[in-house]
């Protein structure tokens, strides 16, 4: 085997080249771990298991469309303070599945029908657990101000509008308290208060 080049060689590999140990064992001798001691050598940081959260928060959704799909989330609160996304290790519930059901890892599908259902995410254990109510209504297509055409004759006089949510399915809901009011002629009339 020809000899390596020795300006290339390390102090310690000409050391060996000197004793007589042939040059292309010199990378053989290079130090090495074995399997075992690698599977030993920490490789960063260790994770171990996750911490189990202390308290759940499911996030809100707004009203719910027959017909659709939404995808709900639950945050875990860790005894740390940190949150971790647990959507997919909770278990979802529907308090009226023939409305709400879920199809795993917080998929909501809304079937037919309207109303309050309440969601409910719990740990596997049962505990921690966190509920929502939510509201099924079909998709809103119109808000109705009635009257129609308020008369003011004189500054002062006083008229009380009612604002009622038309829904796709033909249902009905006041929202007069829960809507914004506004006046394109605030100078001539304004709202002291819903409606």
């Amino acid at each position: 085997m020809a000899p390596s080049d020795p300006q290339r060689l390390s102090p310690q590999a000409r050391w060996l080249q000197g004793l007589g140990v042939a040059t292309g064992l010199l990378v053989a001798a290079a130090p090495r771990t074995s399997s075992a001691a690698a599977a030993r050598a920490p490789a960063g940081k260790p994770t171990g298991p996750a911490a189990a959260p202390t308290s759940i928060a499911i996030n809100k959704p707004g009203r719910l469309e027959p017909g659709s799909r939404q995808q709900l989330v639950a945050m875990g609160i860790l005894p740390d303070g940190s949150l971790r996304d647990v959507t997919a290790e909770v278990s979802w519930g529907s308090s009226d599945e023939a409305i709400v059901r879920f199809l795993g890892g917080g998929m909501a599908e809304v079937g037919p029908g309207s109303g309050p259902v309440t969601i409910t995410a719990a740990a596997r254990s049962g505990k921690p657990r966190d509920t929502v109510t939510v509201k099924v209504q079909a998709r809103l297509q119109d808000i109705v101000v009635t009257p129609a055409n308020p008369l003011l004759l004189k500054v002062g006089d006083i008229e009380l509008l009612t604002a009622s949510a038309v829904y796709a399915d033909g249902s009905t809901e006041d929202v007069t308290a829960s809507v914004d009011w506004a006046c394109d002629r605030e100078d001539v009339a304004d709202f002291t208060g819903p409606g």
